[in-house]
């Protein structure tokens, strides 16, 4: 009799440890489960971060390089005014005088 009670108590307590092995189980994947949520989400959060400042990156490449090439534009196009501006200049500004050896009267 105190055997058979011995291995009842036996069987119970196998029956009792395995029923907490499966709770513990089932604790630790959602536990397992609420982590890996967790550094997923951050993951996630990281990344669109990242995107963010490559997009932004990208974007102010493209206004920098427009900005250049208007800089560029502006300048050759001024380059034309100032030239021909101090052309005109000096064009009035220097008298046109015969040089001596010349005849006369082509001027």
């Amino acid at each position: 009799a105190a055997e058979g009670r011995a291995a009842a108590t036996i069987v119970a307590a196998r029956a009792k440890r395995n029923e907490l092995l499966r709770q513990s189980n089932r604790e630790s994947q959602i536990e397992i489960e609420a982590f890996r949520r967790e550094r997923e989400a951050q993951y996630k959060k990281k990344f669109n971060e990242a995107t963010k400042l490559e997009q932004f990156q990208t974007k102010l490449d493209q206004q920098r390089h427009e900005l250049l090439e208007k800089m560029n534009i502006d300048a050759q196009q001024k380059r034309k005014s100032l030239i021909n501006h101090i052309i005109h200049c000096v064009i009035d500004q220097i008298p046109v005088e015969p040089h001596p050896n010349m005849k006369h009267s082509i001027f």
